[in-house]
């Protein structure tokens, strides 16, 4: 099991070092889409709009056209499904983004939480969750729902 742990982080290493690697910028895509997918599932109920807004802020994001924007989806719901905590999610994306990339992130899973023009108290909770995760400060987290909030 140490073996396991081991080698964990020093493949996380070697790819903080390498970050420019298509196979890191992939992995960065899913753990980002597998975050937006949490905060779809967030108030209990996923709906079409969601998904929408996932989709389309792939495309903006990562300049995903749709065949690869389902399959990115497929496999971050496969690996939101078997997630134990969001600290599988954060503590990737805390060492391999910087801070206006983590703070995009939360701009990102504000957007998804507004894209029903409904914001549920349990979505709020899981973008501080995931803000705090990230050291993102509570400044940023308010002006980044602020944002959210003003461009629904």
């Amino acid at each position: 099991m140490f073996k396991n742990v081991s080698q964990f982080f020093t493949d996380l290493a070697s790819q903080v070092q390498d970050q420019d690697t298509p196979e890191t910028a992939q992995h960065l895509e899913m753990v980002m889409a597998a975050l937006m997918i949490e905060m779809a599932r967030a108030d209990g109920e996923v709906e079409a709009i969601e998904i929408e807004q996932i989709k389309r802020m792939l495309e903006q994001r990562f300049n995903l056209q749709s065949d690869a924007q389902e399959a990115l989806l497929a496999l971050a719901n496969d690996k939101a499904d078997h997630a134990t905590s969001l600290f599988e999610f954060t503590s990737q994306l805390k060492t391999l983004l910087d801070q206006p990339t983590r703070i995009e992130m939360i701009d990102l899973l504000w957007s998804v939480a507004y894209a029903d023009d409904k914001l549920d108290r349990y979505e709020e909770q899981l973008v501080r969750k995931v803000a705090d995760l990230l050291y993102v400060p509570h400044s940023e987290f308010i002006a980044s729902k602020h944002r959210a909030s003003d461009n629904r």
